[in-house]
């Protein structure tokens, strides 16, 4: 039936795995309210990393464009007083 034993250990993996994951699926949504507890609870812990990630992308654009202008005054040999008059 089976031509070796590698080919046997792939289908048994494979038909263990597919029975853990319809194993989940059922206990998922038979505990449906506690998964989505459990989501919820995840995003109240990420909601402030999403916070502060939004928060340094929307500062790092002007403070590039700041460090452009520092590195052309360098180019050019003014002090960086002079780029703020």
């Amino acid at each position: 039936m089976f031509e070796d034993i590698e080919t046997h250990k792939k289908l048994s993996k494979w038909i263990i795995g597919t029975f853990t994951a319809c194993i989940l699926i059922y206990l998922g949504i038979r505990h449906i309210s506690h998964v989505a507890d459990a989501v919820m609870w995840l995003k109240d812990l990420l909601n402030p990393l999403l916070i502060g990630l939004i928060l340094a992308l929307f500062l790092n654009v002007p403070l590039g464009v700041n460090r452009v202008q520092i590195e052309h005054n360098r180019k050019l040999q003014l002090c960086p007083s002079v780029q703020l008059l």
